[in-house]
């Protein structure tokens, strides 16, 4: 078999534009499509009715060439679900806007192992059949001989406006009965927003030029119809008006395809002027029939001078030789079309260095129709091989081409880069070809080689590549059959792209997807699937799976103190500790969190997870390092063990609840869940189903808590708070259901009863205690702040209750101030523009910093009662408490101190110049009726 490499071969494929092999196959346009929708090959046919290069469809989404896309796409998923579709109505838009109907006909073509690969569709243009006349006869009778037997409707209508006569024809077209159709108006036909061009049709002069105008008719059943109507008036004998002749013909189609094409084309002459390399149609007898914006700035020519000129006006003596040349080859069949080198005639009368690939295009019955020519500037090109090859490398595009007859090979110089071989080398040849790609891939191409050789069917394949030097890689192949002038197939051809990078981000987005991104290890999606996959073995094995739930002990006080860089340093050598701990085949995930979780599969015996657990134990008893410091943070462990009934859930909930009871226990220990345990679920279970039902029977009710002015003693404020009548008798505070709540949604309509509660009761106060100007405090919860209905419930209850904004105050905590979504930053303003004050419940806990609470407006800072139990024995709280009231008086942000439980504490408060204090010292929580009396009450105040 000779094998040579062809030096014109260095050029990249898709820009050398080989002509394809379909070109000569059919005027009709003929398209193969890919399963992801988009345009894989075309033939000449499509390139003339769509304008576009053969570049620009290739790759696109194939639905964007039509005027009805959704349409488009309905056909082609039909012709995967039956296999075919047959005269298949749709529209395409030319670059010119023009339009062209046409009936598809397609089918589903499948690789060698069945697979459906895609899919085949030809177009037959329809676009001027079925074109009535519809001049009328002056004779009554002459019509309707004419109109009985005319595709379209005609009617006859009165001075009126009625119809007196109506076609057989419109119970085919429209679906009404003739008799039915005597009954309607033109009016009550018309779509009401053609209404006004129908009106001025028959508005018409008599006597004048028939006018015809395209409206919407509706059908019986209720949908339109594009029709193009024409009115001429009819005259008696005398002359005199005496009708209306109305004529109807479907142009429905027509106009879809129409207004299809008039988009199509509009994106492909953008898609052809974006294109960044010269592009033509150039006649038969070498005149230009359009050109793009590229081919216009190459020459320095404008369009008009492009439109008056032949294309022997821009080669040289010795280029329009050689162009005549080829052209006459083309034209006598010899080749199908031709790639060289050569040069044009710029505006400036500089000859401009070019690479010309030029195709002829022929017609259904094989006659030529016109050539279609790309023209790249190859200056730069010449100037240095260099660039040239080093272009080549980064495009990591490479392409051959095979000839049949001879088996003579040709590749580009990128193609042999990619797999590693020798450019000054031929080619190997087809038995050598296995040893670059994977056993799997080299079978898959060897048989698409095949298939494609045979059936002229192509193919596009995802390859793994195995250099010479060991080294793997991936490339995108895409290959087809060129055939002669007889039909038959001469050569195969395609390209391939070097993918290697897109597999490596794409392995790279599944680390991602599926691993905690700090420490490498699983996340909780794959960690689920890890344990279902034992479950499955030990089921079937008859062994034991254990699952054991890490979480280090006071975590949170090391991103408190240090950081969370020093945070995330600690959880990355936990992370490495305990791997160390496990077997090579066991799972340890990290869900989220300072906790960690291990999966130990194929367990004969429930001593073997107790003996990770212990050395996990003591592994975490020696302390971490962090610079110069040791970081101590022992783990607590909880152990479940599967049985048969078990699922992926139960057994991280269970070793969940066991964690808990450790911890719970004293740290620094390993708990096994137990049965006994199993209570603790069961009744957050019950206490879900209490709750649900404890809104609707009445058993919520609204307290309200004092918050003190420190200088006079006097209430200023209340906090509204939940608090559950409970079926037992007991009265249970919000702090014993709300983690239930939240965990099942059902925060959401408790906290829009408390909302809605508190707003009619402040409204009530401010009715019957005018002088008090008392503020009530709400709170907000994370997953209400998150609800784009919420503004809409505020300017309902303000509307409803007539009550001054200003005596309202939302409180949130500094968790969602920090993290809050898009939607929560709106509500924030929202409350602020609405004239609400808004208040940080628990401040200090979550580092909220200066410029969160400017931006958000924020009014009230509420210090956290951590900081206040301690603030008279601990010189640090005590700075931290006098700093955020620094803080408030320069920002101009109210300070209110919670959890004042002692008069100490109340003093120590009043002397750092705290204005507003709230806590058990002055009252708890009390029933609203309660209020009015601690209103009139006036507290001590401890001397600061």
């Amino acid at each position: 078999m000779a094998i040579e490499r062809d030096p014109g071969a260095d050029i990249d494929f898709r820009d050398s534009g080989y002509a394809r092999s379909l070109i000569e196959a059919s005027l009709d346009p003929l398209v193969t499509i890919g399963v992801d929708g988009r345009i894989m090959d075309v033939n000449a046919a499509t390139v003339q009715v769509t304008g576009q290069a053969r570049q620009a469809l290739i790759g696109s989404d194939f639905s964007d060439y039509f005027t009805d896309p959704e349409r488009a796409r309905a056909g082609y998923l039909q012709a995967f679900d039956q296999g075919q579709v047959t005269d298949y109505p749709l529209a395409i838009r030319h670059v010119s806007d023009a339009l062209t109907e046409v009936l598809y006909n397609a089918a589903v073509y499948r690789h060698a192992d069945g697979e459906v690969a895609g899919v085949f569709a030809a177009a037959r243009d329809v676009t001027e059949q079925r074109r009535i006349s519809d001049a009328l006869a002056l004779s009554e009778e002459r019509f309707r001989l004419v109109a009985e037997n005319t595709e379209g409707v005609v009617l006859l209508v009165s001075l009126s406006g009625e119809v007196t006569w109506a076609s057989p024809s419109v119970e085919r077209t429209l679906g009404y009965t003739a008799d039915e159709a005597l009954t309607m108006t033109g009016a009550s036909l018309v779509h009401p927003d053609d209404l006004s061009l129908a009106q001025a049709l028959w508005a018409s002069p008599p006597g004048g030029e028939a006018v015809e105008r395209e409206v919407r008719v509706r059908r019986k059943d209720g949908q339109y119809r594009w029709m193009l109507a024409s009115a001429r008036w009819a005259t008696d004998p005398s002359g005199a008006v005496v009708g209306r002749v109305d004529t109807l013909r479907d142009v429905h189609k027509a106009v879809l395809a129409r207004q299809e094409i008039a988009r199509s084309e509009h994106t492909l002459r953008t898609a052809m002027n974006a294109a960044p390399q010269g592009m033509a149609f150039v006649g038969l007898d070498g005149r230009f029939m359009g050109a793009n914006e590229a081919l216009r700035h190459l020459l320095g020519r404008s369009q008009e001078w492009l439109d008056g000129h032949w294309v022997s006006d821009l080669f040289t003596a010795a280029g329009l030789e050689r162009d005549l040349g080829i052209r006459a080859r083309l034209l006598s069949g010899d080749a199908e079309f031709d790639i060289h080198d050569c040069e044009l005639v710029t505006a400036s009368g500089a000859a401009r260095p070019i690479m010309h690939s030029i195709g002829l295009v022929r017609g259904e019955d094989g006659q030529p129709l016109f050539y279609v020519s790309q023209y790249h500037d190859v200056t730069e090109e010449r100037r240095t091989q260099a660039s040239l090859v080093e272009a080549q490398r980064m495009a990591h595009v490479g392409s051959w081409r095979m000839d049949v007859a001879s088996g003579r090979v040709v590749w580009t110089l990128e193609l042999y880069r990619m797999l590693g071989l020798d450019p000054g080398q031929p080619p190997p040849d087809y038995e050598e070809h296995g040893k670059l790609f994977a056993p799997e891939s080299w079978a898959r191409l060897s048989t698409s080689l095949a298939h494609t050789q045979e059936t002229g069917e192509p193919y596009e394949l995802e390859l793994e590549i195995v250099r010479p030097d060991g080294t793997r890689g991936w490339m995108l192949v895409r290959g087809e059959a060129v055939r002669g002038p007889s039909g038959a197939i001469v050569a195969l051809q395609g390209v391939a792209l070097d993918i290697t990078g897109r597999k490596r981000d794409e392995a790279a987005l599944r680390q991602l997807a599926t691993h905690d991104s700090l420490t490498g290890l699983p996340n909780r999606f794959e960690l689920l699937g890890e344990i279902k996959r034992a479950l499955h073995v030990s089921r079937r094995e008859t062994s034991i799976t254990a699952v054991l739930m890490v979480d280090l002990d006071r975590f949170k006080n090391i991103n408190d103190t240090l950081g969370h860089s020093a945070g995330d340093e600690v959880l990355q050598a936990a992370a490495q500790r305990i791997t160390d701990c496990v077997r090579g085949g066991d799972l340890v995930a990290r869900p989220g969190g300072d906790e960690f979780v291990i999966v130990l599969r194929d367990l004969a015996d429930p001593q073997a997870a107790r003996s990770v657990a212990e050395r996990i134990l003591d592994a975490f008893r020696v302390p971490f390092k962090h610079h110069d410091a040791e970081l101590v943070t022992t783990a607590s462990i909880g152990i479940a063990f599967s049985d048969a009934a078990s699922e992926e859930d139960d057994l991280v909930r269970e070793a969940d609840i066991a964690m808990y009871a450790a911890k719970e226990g004293g740290r620094d220990r390993t708990v096994e869940f137990s049965e006994g345990m199993r209570a603790i679920v069961e009744s957050r279970m019950i206490a879900e189903v209490e709750l649900r039902h404890a809104l609707e029977r009445g058993e919520l009710d609204v307290w309200y808590q004092p918050e003190v002015d420190l200088g006079t003693g006097s209430v200023v404020a209340v906090e509204a708070l939940l608090r559950w009548h409970h079926p037992d008798g007991g009265v249970r505070s919000a702090s014993t259901f709300i983690e239930v709540a939240e965990e099942t949604g059902l925060i959401l309509g408790m906290g829009d009863w408390v909302m809605r509660t508190a707003f009619a009761q402040a409204a009530t106060w401010a009715k019957e205690l005018p002088d008090r100007h008392l503020t009530t405090r709400i709170n907000l919860s994370a997953l209400q702040l998150s609800e784009s209905t919420l503004l809409a419930t505020l300017d309902e209850l303000l509307a409803s209750g007539g009550l001054d904004p200003a005596r309202l105050c939302f409180e949130i905590t500094e968790t969602v101030l920090l993290a809050g979504s898009s939607t929560v930053r709106e509500n924030l303003a929202g409350i602020h523009e609405r004239g609400f004050c808004v208040a940080i419940d628990d401040f200090g806990t979550a580092y909220a910093s200066l410029a969160s609470l400017r931006d958000h407006h924020v009014d009230v800072i509420k210090i956290d009662r951590s900081f206040i139990s301690s603030l008279t024995v601990d010189p640090h709280d005590r700075l931290l408490v006098a700093s955020i009231l620094a803080m408030g008086l320069t920002l101009g942000i109210d300070v209110v101190a919670e959890g004042v439980e002692r008069d100490d504490q109340a003093s120590a408060l009043r002397g750092m110049r705290c204005r507003t204090a709230q806590g058990f010292l002055y009252s708890q929580a009390v029933p609203a009726s309660e209020i009015p009396a601690l209103l009139d009450t006036c507290f001590a105040i401890a001397a600061g």
